[in-house]
């Protein structure tokens, strides 16, 4: 325990602010807003606990890693938070708190704002939904630097988005198949897209790029967004809003690269590692890791080795938590050699002793979409060093995704009675 004096009222509602406000806003993703201190003291245990527990502010990222965005509280600044809530007043409930400071307003107001035309009812009960919505791009837009995405008024729903590019427009016949607005579905399975635009989590709602660098886009290419949504026992209507900030034509071009395994199979009651290694084909700057896993997850780590195997950690979380996934992206670009590898480790505690254990007796785990199943996929946000080497970058992406792919679908014939019988004993529960 660290003992410090109480901070006054402007203290902790400045604190507040910078942790919590980009989520306990009136219509955010938490259960109730902090307007004002009144707020904080009110529900003052609920606070209490999850502070002391280390719940809250929601952080992922080690401490060693240079991530951006990591929304923080030292020790001293949490023990000095619970000693207001032990000793607040109601004569400070009127002390407003701020509004997080908008990491997009710098940008000035967007280029573009594009909105579903209509709104898509996520049904109040049933398994996990991917919902899309396409949007066409205006011909002039070239490159996009940075984007905000409001799911609508069902946010509370939407576990994650995921956004790509689709240069053929071969998305379209899915909507034109769909009477419903938007489709459900998988946006990234049967065509090929120009580019992976990024990732939207629960608490982190943008994606803005290290200065002067771009996620380039056809022209008449058209963007897709795909709402992950978990039922809440209540109907919730889906329809997003997207602002979109340009680059300028000089901008250096990114590209997504996904490394990761296909084949998962995790036995009950047993601690597993699943990795993966990508050599990198031409030199490039690293500028974000997306991980992708879900509620058995207990670690991940992201390293790049070099040719004597030096492992240098760039992203280290010891206790990963899906609900709070999004893209880490890092303060300053990594520069990473051709011919050296970025690995990607991801360990599954399947066992009773894990917090976030979704069944008791623990089951077996294979790969999948949604809660009941897992995944084990870190997308990469990379920039080659010379624009030129960006189509040899994802013609090594194309190979790569082909390679998992021949690895999967053999995997998945020579697993299919466990996975039969997986079903019946789900279905005997």
């Amino acid at each position: 325990m660290i003992d410090l004096p109480p901070p006054t009222a402007a203290e902790v509602a400045t604190l507040v602010s910078t942790t919590c406000r980009s989520c306990h806003v009136a219509g955010g993703v938490a259960p109730f807003a902090f307007d004002t201190l009144g707020d904080l003291r009110r529900r003052s245990g609920v606070v209490e606990a999850v502070l002391a527990e280390h719940l809250m502010p929601p952080r992922l990222a080690h401490e060693r890693d240079t991530i951006s965005g990591v929304r923080a509280l030292s020790e001293a600044e949490r023990q000095s938070l619970l000693g207001w809530l032990q000793l607040a007043e109601p004569t400070s409930d009127g002390t407003p708190v701020q509004e997080a400071v908008d990491p997009l307003a710098t940008l000035g107001e967007p280029d573009v704002v594009l909105r579903a035309e209509a709104a898509w009812s996520l049904p109040r009960e049933g398994e996990d939904r991917t919902h899309c919505f396409r949007f066409p791009l205006p011909k002039t837009m070239t490159g996009i630097r940075a984007w905000h995405l409001d799911p609508g008024p069902g946010r509370a729903a939407v576990h994650h988005a995921g956004f790509l590019v689709d240069e053929e427009g071969v998305l379209r016949l899915w909507d034109d198949g769909d009477p419903a607005p938007g489709w459900s579905g998988h946006a990234a399975i049967g065509f090929r897209e120009a580019g992976h635009v990024g990732v939207w989590g629960a608490a982190q709602g943008y994606e803005r790029l290290a200065n002067g660098f771009a996620r380039p886009v056809p022209s008449g290419a058209e963007l897709v967004v795909a709402l992950h949504a978990v039922p809440t026992g209540k109907p919730e209507p889906l329809q997003p809003t997207l602002k979109l900030w340009s680059s300028p034509p000089e901008a250096q071009p990114v590209t997504g690269v996904l490394i990761g395994s296909l084949c998962l199979d995790l036995p009950p009651n047993k601690v597993s590692v699943v990795e993966d290694e990508w050599m990198v084909p031409v030199d490039v700057s690293l500028l974000s890791v997306a991980p992708r896993a879900w509620r058995i997850c207990r670690k991940v780590e992201v390293s790049i080795l070099n040719w004597k195997d030096e492992v240098r950690k760039v992203l280290s979380i010891n206790e990963w938590d899906s609900h709070w996934r999004r893209a880490f992206a890092f303060k300053e670009p990594i520069a990473v050699e051709a011919g050296q590898r970025i690995r990607v480790r991801f360990t599954y505690d399947n066992t009773e002793s894990h917090p976030r254990q979704p069944e008791v007796p623990p089951r077996r785990f294979v790969v999948g979409h949604g809660e009941t199943y897992e995944e084990a996929l870190l997308m990469l946000t990379l920039a080659p060093k010379e624009a030129a080497d960006l189509t040899l970058l994802r013609e090594a992406h194309d190979d790569l995704v082909l390679q998992r792919g021949d690895e999967y679908r053999d995997w998945w014939a020579n697993t299919a009675s466990l996975r039969g019988l997986e079903r019946q004993e789900r279905q005997e529960r």
